[in-house]
């Protein structure tokens, strides 16, 4: 289970208005290689998942030591890979804690914001931006339309919220370091601002901390008013090694609520 998500929340507007292979970017030597994982007796959509997961904890791990200017919008291939290789050790193991995580309460990485979304507000003087007012990604400026080739951007949404705001939605189907993509959209003329779709609230969540040739894992379920932070928070903590070896190293936190409580909660559904 999983909190609710909020999407499409501009919050630079709110302020004005009162794993894959196939991702490229640059290694972390310290970052431990974690073994593959078996992925045979795990199901397409939580792989998916999975996968998402991996790539959220990827762009938490590139934020607690670099600033969005000094990020590539591309996440680094070997972090990603890392962290959905443990989280798949973590699926493939046979312990009860394993079948609470994963089967019971589906935990996955709660964002903070999207890897795929990019909100751009766009100033309408600017000639470039007539073709995104009708959906079509490429414009005639060079900059932009290098962006929006470079990282397979499209167009999903158009939207004003006020006369003196409108909104692009660019979405990448691969997820990106979209605070880092932000940071080259607004260095160009007739971009207001640029930064990742936000999400609201709190919930279920996965936590990483990295050691040498290790992983530490700490999923939990966030309960109680999560719209405003969650009240209540309840862990499980695994370790990974660099072979792939998983193993459960407890739980604590406050005590999780019955089941039916949870289940009717709005703020625990599956995602």
């Amino acid at each position: 289970m999983s909190p609710t998500r909020f999407a499409l929340v501009p919050l630079f507007a709110l302020t004005a208005m009162g794993c894959s292979e196939s991702y490229t970017g640059p290694g972390d030597p310290s970052f431990p290689r974690i073994a593959p994982a078996n992925e045979t007796r795990v199901p397409d959509d939580a792989q998916a998942l999975y996968s998402e997961d991996a790539a959220q904890l990827a762009l938490r791990h590139l934020e607690s030591s670099l600033a969005p200017a000094d990020r590539d919008p591309e996440l680094p291939a070997a972090v990603v890979a890392g962290f959905y290789n443990a989280l798949l050790h973590v699926y493939n193991e046979r312990h009860q804690a394993r079948d609470s995580v994963a089967d019971m309460f589906r935990i996955h990485a709660f964002p903070s914001h999207s890897t795929h979304e990019l909100l751009v507000e766009v100033d309408l003087r600017a000639e470039w931006t007539a073709p995104w007012l009708v959906g079509e990604p490429l414009t005639g400026l060079a900059e932009i339309d290098e962006l929006m080739t470079t990282y397979g951007l499209t167009i999903t949404k158009v939207f004003s919220p006020a006369p003196i705001h409108t909104y692009v939605v660019l979405y990448s189907e691969r997820p990106l370091d979209m605070p880092a993509l932000g940071v080259r959209f607004r260095s160009i003329a007739g971009v207001e601002a640029a930064d990742a779709n936000a999400f609201a609230g709190a919930g279920n969540d996965i936590e990483a901390t990295i050691e040498p040739g290790l992983l530490r894992l700490a999923y939990s379920i966030g309960f109680g008013d999560c719209a405003a932070g969650c009240i209540g928070r309840h862990y499980w903590f695994f370790e990974i090694t660099e072979d792939g070896s998983a193993r459960y190293r407890g739980t604590n936190g406050d005590p999780i609520p019955t089941f039916s409580a949870m289940e009717t909660s709005p703020r625990m559904r599956n995602r």
